[in-house]
């Protein structure tokens, strides 16, 4: 499990730089077998090949964004259950409590030159990104909405984790990454002949039936449909 958080570090032995408000992310490098790599790229690539000219697909523009029920990515489907699990685990959360649901799930195809605009996924709890083929550019960029240090009126000479609003995640095949869907985030302009292929997934986290915890959203299987 690699949770990012940032605590603080020493200046010297009496002063420290002290991060308070953590907002904790969450990478693990998965091992797939080739076999099992290879059919969601090839899923995928056959995206790639039909969606035209633009640089970059969302799947769920054109309607792929139930690829959770692809026997293709059921595979990948138990390892974002397993990861989503240690990730509420390590932010202090009894994941016994909860149930887990993929609202939605889609491949996100960028080309040579494109990126993905600034965003966030207000409709969910959790978003997974998980990537398949990629060289490396197309960062994932996280940006903080309470760096108040960025908010002074003050020249920075260099940017740093003392000072800075954005992070920047390079994409790595194998690699996925868990963070809460109200971060704010984009894709950065990938280079690269071969398009850049990751998986993203919307989670809802919710009370399991039954259980007496007030400040989650309760089980769909206990909602009523009004007409």
């Amino acid at each position: 499990m690699n949770t990012l958080i940032n605590h603080g570090f020493i200046l010297n032995q009496t002063s420290m730089i002290n991060f308070c408000f953590p907002t904790t992310t969450y990478y693990e490098d998965l091992h797939p077998s080739d076999e099992i790599q290879q059919g969601m790229i090839d899923y995928v690539g056959g995206l790639d090949n039909d969606c035209g000219s633009d640089s970059n697909l969302t799947g769920d523009t054109i309607g792929e964004y139930r690829i959770y029920d692809n026997p293709i990515f059921f595979w990948l489907n138990d390892q974002v259950s397993i990861h989503c699990r240690e990730y509420l685990r390590a932010i202090g959360v009894d994941d016994t409590e909860v149930n887990l649901y993929a609202s939605k799930a889609w491949p996100v195809i960028v080309r040579e030159g494109g990126h993905v605009e600034t965003h966030a996924h207000r409709n969910s709890i959790l978003s997974v990104v998980y990537y398949l083929q990629t060289n490396e550019t197309g960062s994932l960029c996280f940006f903080n909405s309470h760096s108040h240090v960025k908010d002074l009126p003050l020249q920075f000479k260099n940017e740093n984790e003392t000072n800075s609003a954005t992070a920047f995640n390079p994409p790595v095949a194998k690699r996925l990454v868990i963070f809460p869907s109200s971060l704010v985030h984009a894709v950065d302009t990938h280079y690269g002949v071969d398009s850049r292929y990751s998986v993203s997934y919307d989670i809802m986290v919710t009370q399991k039936d039954g259980s007496n915890c007030e400040h989650y959203i309760t089980d769909p299987s206990t909602w009523g449909k009004l007409k």
